[in-house]
């Protein structure tokens, strides 16, 4: 276990100080991109670049592919990723099971599914509410802490499990709340995204 965890916050370290370089980066890849600006392009209509208060980390990252930033933002979401991933595997040890219709049921799977779908709301809540906000945010934060926090096919496999050893009511209960609360934890972030907004860029 004291290997694991050695393990774990040596990953940690090495994240930070990867996340540290491809932020260092920034100021000469933009200057890079400026130095570009002399080729002649077609001209295309005008369009509104800014999101709704609903868009979606999809349309965040491709903002960031459009402020010339690609080149650094693989780092950024690979730092975040490994983040992501080493939290799941400890809330995962420390969650432990819970009995589920007589079924020893890993209830990590569904508390990280939950926390993510929650720091995806609150994220996507700060992203509507401020037109300003870094590219670097959503793509270190969004696609890269809790897309290694949240696991769709460890929630599959267990859902498959469930419904061989505890029948077919127990695995569709399991998705059902599951969804839902995710589908919920995402409501309530945004809102809190909003609220957390003015007090973020005092």
């Amino acid at each position: 276990m004291k290997l694991e965890l050695r393990f774990v916050c040596i990953l940690i370290l090495f994240s930070i100080s990867t996340s540290l370089v491809c932020a260092g980066n920034v100021v000469i890849s933009d200057s890079k991109y400026a130095q570009n600006e002399t080729v002649t392009l077609p001209e295309v209509p005008a369009v509104n670049t800014v999101e709704p208060p609903g868009k979606s980390i999809a349309a965040m990252s491709a903002r960031a592919g459009r402020q010339g930033t690609t080149d650094w933002t693989v780092g950024v979401v690979g730092a975040g990723g490994a983040l992501g991933a080493s939290s799941r595997y400890l809330i995962s040890g420390w969650a432990g099971t819970v009995d589920w219709f007589g079924y020893d049921l890993p209830i990590g799977t569904l508390a990280v599914n939950v926390l993510g779908s929650l720091g995806i709301g609150i994220m996507t809540g700060w992203a509507g509410a401020s037109d300003s906000i870094n590219p670097a945010w959503p793509a270190l934060i969004s696609v890269g802490f809790l897309g290694g926090l949240t696991t769709f096919s460890a929630f599959s496999q267990e859902t498959v499990l469930l419904a061989e050893q505890a029948g077919s009511l127990a695995a569709t209960s399991y998705v059902a709340v599951s969804v839902l609360s995710s589908i919920g934890a995402v409501l309530v972030g945004q809102q809190l995204g909003l609220w957390l907004t003015p007090i973020i860029l005092l």
